[in-house]
């Protein structure tokens, strides 16, 4: 499917809903005149028969209908995850437009608009924001989810410059989760699939007092055999487990006061993203990387070394809400801690030439006080201050290389040289802000936002020889090396929404986003990196057409992209971290669902971007050489694609219930499609275009009460990959994308 094509399905789809629109426009004109906005009451109706559900979403921090809220916003729910078999943050590819989720060492990472981060280095923070229950996740090794108690999932496109704890360039994900219920009830699932895959969950809940009712959700994956093999040990490779156990409890000792408190621990360890094979261009190697080469299987490695992620996350928070009669008054405190310990081949060859240990340990305690309006209230707005504090370190990460000659100099008895980095980088941020939507006319409301945000961060860094001898850095540098910097920044949002009729809406806007300035954990001697900002001018439409049989949203943005904090993997063992100067992007989305019956529904969303640096003279790059090894070299990046950031992209589903004498049969299918993307700033490294395709069939009893789901993800095999890299003295080396997994799960409510 060509980009042509997609392009022509956006403006032949706007067209259509323009047409649609225009006799609607024309009803309100003459009436009454311009309609009002619907109450906020709404967003509690239920809809009727086979109309489509209403969602309520909090992305400005108060209530809303989904089809209220003037920003691009994706809000998918936890029965539309259940009913699609949608189990992790990386599913979310498939919902959302101009979202792309990939896997790297230790984590996943996200990419919105084309705008996102791949280093996973100490004190790196994504462009994308995770929030959970409205806590900041900071920890880039930490934001794998399950989805077994998931009440809403929201994604803001766009810079998150005013409303959210940490200010983002390229967006937010919002989980919320199921607050517990008062009646008691059940819900355990457990089922198996190909690669020896056991998976279970439970969620239970219920009142323990009037004013005191809790949850506790479990959830565990375990994948017992790879997608592949390592040639050279003969170990199964791409495998893992993981499990999770969350609680939630919620206290009210009266009307206007609400206390939650949230807990939990998650532990992972998995090799995806870390095992890595040589590309497909990688025909022959020098004889020194042991004559690694493809063999046709993107599956395989080739490691010498065992390459693996163990991550362990405990996690606490308490909001506290009360209503102070003219306003309502709202405080969150949260405390993460997050341990990874990561073993990582970094040659990716049969010979042993480089690899590397590190321990990574993060602490992060985060504080938010705001005020906002009630619900009825004519203004509406909010007030706050946010505290960040998080200390990010390698304790320490140790890059181990061969030497010839055993117990002479800094070479060990094993015939290893390692040069070992502490790092640790300290932030403390504080920033306030404040939003406010007042109707300036009947219909028309205007939106104005601001955040100042003072980001404060020390970064200490030490290197030692195999001996334990510090390396110095440089001459007349000091070692240890201790260096600290304070960013400043205003961030803004200008909005103006129109209500055409209690259906339809327009909007448009311009808002700003801001990264602070980081160091290089991997190189302490160097200076930190600019802070990277955003201006974004949008504008969008939202409607929901024929007896709310057809739901339409779109949206189109231009933003102006400066200062871009770029990672490279400069060797084996090192990075670089630059700035970018300046970057445009622009693109277009659209988000459409059809309930044709009460037992028939269709989705699609599809997305245009165009994302280019207009100024990048000095681009960190990897070429390589007629022996297939990389060598470092600079080049001018102007005009290239941003990294992950494909042209077009399409998604289609459909979800139809056929009902039986003993309940249901559901059936689900979702069809995704991407154009294909570059890797890295060089464009050099290229993602072809491909497509997945999902089905499920869901058994479920009369009061669905006990379901059986029959599920087949890429049912077509489809080869791809999640991650891709290149490195000097490298060849070129990528990971896997899933390959056709199946499976059976049965669940049960009680």
């Amino acid at each position: 499917m060509s980009t042509k094509l997609i392009r022509t399905l956006l403006v032949s789809t706007a067209l259509a809903a323009g047409i649609v629109l225009l006799p609607t426009q024309a009803l309100a004109d003459t009436t009454t005149g311009t309609p009002p906005s619907k109450p906020q009451q709404a967003a509690t109706q239920p809809p009727q028969g086979d109309q489509i559900e209403d969602i309520v979403v909090t992305a400005q921090k108060r209530t809303e209908r989904l089809q209220d809220v003037p920003i691009a916003v994706t809000a998918i729910t936890g029965e539309a995850l259940e009913r699609k078999g949608l189990t992790t943050t990386s599913d979310l590819n498939l919902l959302t437009p101009n979202l792309n989720v990939t896997r790297v060492p230790r984590t996943q990472v996200v990419y919105l608009r084309g705008i996102g981060q791949n280093s996973t280095s100490a004190g790196q923070e994504q462009n994308v924001g995770i929030y959970v229950d409205g806590v900041y996740y900071p920890a880039m090794t930490a934001n794998v989810f399950s989805f077994n108690n998931v009440e809403r999932i929201e994604v803001l496109r766009g810079p998150q410059g005013t409303l959210f704890g940490r200010n983002t360039t390229g967006g937010v994900v919002s989980i919320t989760t199921k607050d517990p219920a008062r009646e008691p009830s059940a819900y355990i699932e457990a089922g198996y699939g190909n690669y020896d895959t056991y998976t279970g969950s439970a969620y239970l809940t219920g009142g323990i007092t009037d004013s005191l009712r809790a949850d506790i959700a479990f959830q565990g994956t375990r994948q017992v055999r790879g997608w592949g093999r390592n040639i050279t040990t003969g170990a199964d490779v791409h495998n893992g487990y993981n499990y999770s156990i969350r609680s939630k409890i919620v206290f009210e000792p009266s009307a206007d006061t609400k206390v939650v408190l949230t807990g939990g621990r998650f532990v992972s360890q998995s090799d995806l993203g870390t095992a890595r094979m040589v590309l497909p261009n990688v025909t022959s190697t020098p004889a020194g990387y042991g004559g690694a080469m493809f063999n046709g299987n993107i599956y395989d490695t080739l490691n010498n070394d065992p390459s693996s992620d163990y991550t362990t996350q405990e996690f606490g928070s308490a909001r506290i809400e009360q209503d102070l009669g003219f306003a309502r008054l709202v405080n969150i405190a949260a405390y993460q801690h997050v341990h990874n310990f990561s073993r990582l081949d970094s040659d990716n060859v049969p010979a042993f030439r480089s690899r590397s240990v590190a321990q990574n340990d993060i602490r992060t305690y985060t504080e938010e006080l705001q005020i906002q309006s009630e619900p009825d209230s004519k203004l509406k707005w909010v007030a706050g201050i946010y505290y960040f504090n998080n200390v990010d370190g390698s304790f320490p990460q140790s890059n181990i290389t061969p030497c010839s000659t055993p117990g002479i100099g800094t070479c060990l008895a094993d015939s290893t040289n390692v040069v070992a980095t502490t790092a640790a980088i300290r932030t403390h941020s504080i920033s306030g802000y404040a939003q406010a939507t007042y109707p300036i006319f009947k219909a028309t409301n205007l939106t104005l936002g601001i955040r100042y945000t003072s980001d404060n961060k020390r970064f200490y860094g030490v290197q030692a020889n195999s001996l334990g001898v510090p390396i110095p850095f440089s001459t007349g540098v000091p070692d240890p090396f201790d260096q600290r910097h304070t960013w400043n920044n205003p961030t803004f949002r200008v909005g103006l929404d129109h209500h055409i009729n209690d259906d339809v809406m327009i909007y448009g806007s311009i808002s700003s986003g801001f990264k602070s300035g980081v160091y290089n954990a991997n190189s302490p001697k160097d200076p930190p990196v600019s802070p990277e900002t955003i201006t974004d001018y949008e504008g969008g439409f939202k409607a929901e057409l024929f007896d709310k049989h057809l739901r339409m949203n779109g949206a189109i943005f231009y933003y102006d992209y400066r200062n871009i904090q770029i990672t490279k993997r400069d060797t084996p063992t090192t990075t670089v971290l630059q700035n970018a100067a300046r970057a445009r992007l622009y693109g277009a989305e659209l988000e459409v669902e059809a309930r044709l019956t009460s037992r028939f529904r269709l989705t699609a969303n599809a997305a245009y971007l165009h994302a280019t640096y207009t100024e990048f003279p000095a681009a960190a790059a990897s070429i390589p050489a007629a022996n297939n090894i990389d060598v470092a070299a600079t080049v001018d990046a102007s005009g290239n694609n941003l990294p992950r950031a494909p042209h077009a992209t399409l998604s289609l589903g459909a979800d139809y219930t056929v009902p039986v004498s003993f309940g249901s049969v559901s059936l689900s299918g979702q069809y995704y499609y991407n154009d294909g993307f570059f890797w890295e700033s060089d464009n050099r490294l290229r993602q072809p275009a491909y497509s997945l395709t999902n089905a499920s069939l869901r058994i479920s009893d009369r009061n669905d009460r006990h379901s059986l789901l029959l599920w087949i993800n890429n049912i077509f095999s489809t080869k791809y990959y999640s991650y891709e890299i290149s490195s000097a003295s490298n060849p070129d080396v990528g990971s896997p994308g899933a390959p056709r997994t199946y499976g059976v799960t049965f669940a049960t409510r009680f």
